[in-house]
């Protein structure tokens, strides 16, 4: 049978010719040939994009082909998903958006793929869908607690998508969607948000100290330039003087440009200092009644821990407010 031959010569090693017998069984119709012609094919695509192409060509045909020919051993679920991984790939919308149509039929198929939910997470990302990602993300992770690539995709979404403050509020989610799995599944995300933070601080630091680099070494080429020419003017002229003067206060800009963008950027990494203290809950409600009394409502700064002190505060103006005298 052509199939099987082609198939033992491309396990063989003798791929250029098993090659050939698969594409005489999948013209004979032979539906599983094509579907392995497409791996091969995508498989030597990444360095040949025509052979890509042969691959989706292969796909695109045993998406259209009847389910139940016996040919095909293949599932339709692992055709949708290798078609969907081969549109991924490209660079275009029209490739992100036949690579969501083919995850999407595919988990029709087989809703039960953790590798098929986290992709399509992933191409939703990219077209700006992270409400829908962030779903996809969670049943990979429900149906594959350990899918430590979904965990990588959840938290870059948390990490780019949901604000410091609405962090809690999505830990709350996950703590109530997962049960028992939730500190797994929070333990894991909380490393990957370390990681990711990690990431922006190196990068940050490399193009910072790109820049700094790039900045020395146009300042000694510039220097030395101008060097080089007053040098060889026994008497520099006005407008010598004037062009090194140009070119010296350029470099003093970049210079305070790049100076300003440090101080930023360390500034950011240094965490602000809080200063807390305790205080007496009686003495301030004093102070606050006396000053509505005597001054007529002048404004006291405080800050007050704990709710019993602050409705203590509360109903001592109130009081003050009786005994104020009316204008």
């Amino acid at each position: 049978m052509l199939f099987l031959r082609g198939m033992a010569q491309v396990q063989a090693g003798a791929e250029a010719e098993g090659i050939e017998g698969l594409e005489a069984a999948a013209t004979a119709g032979w539906l599983e040939a094509r579907f392995q012609l497409a791996l091969l094919y995508a498989r030597q695509g990444r360095r040949r994009g025509a052979l890509r192409q042969q691959a989706i060509d292969h796909l695109e045909l045993l998406i259209e082909a009847d389910d139940s020919d016996p040919s095909l051993v293949a599932g339709g679920d692992r055709v949708a998903f290798a078609l969907g991984g081969l549109y991924a790939e490209g660079d275009g919308t029209h490739d992100t958006e036949c690579a969501i149509a083919a995850f999407r039929r595919g988990l029709a198929l087989n809703p039960l793929s953790a590798a098929g939910h986290n992709h399509l997470g992933q191409l939703l990302m990219r077209t700006d869908q992270p409400l829908s990602a962030l779903g996809e993300f969670k049943v990979a992770l429900q149906l594959d607690p350990d899918f430590r690539a979904a965990h990588s995709d959840l938290a870059r979404l948390f990490f780019e998508h949901v604000k410091p403050a609405d962090l809690a509020a999505e830990y709350a989610h996950i703590v109530e969607e997962f049960e028992a799995r939730a500190p797994q599944v929070l333990a894991r995300l909380s490393q990957e948000l370390v990681e990711l933070g990690r990431e922006q601080v190196y990068r940050g630091l490399y193009t910072k100290g790109h820049q700094l680099k790039n900045l020395i070494g146009v300042v000694g080429s510039r220097l030395r330039r101008i060097a080089r020419k007053l040098a060889q003017t026994t008497q520099p002229s006005a407008a010598d003087m004037v062009e090194a003067g140009e070119a010296l206060q350029q470099l003093e800009a970049e210079h305070e440009h790049l100076y300003e963008e440090w101080v930023g950027y360390l500034s950011a990494m240094t965490p602000d200092q809080i200063y807390t203290s305790l205080v007496d809950a009686a003495r301030i409600v004093q102070r606050v009644a006396d000053a509505l009394v005597i001054d007529g409502g002048r404004v006291i700064p405080v800050r007050v821990q704990g709710e019993g002190a602050a409705a203590e505060i509360a109903h001592a103006i109130a009081q003050a407010n009786k005994m104020r005298p009316r204008l």
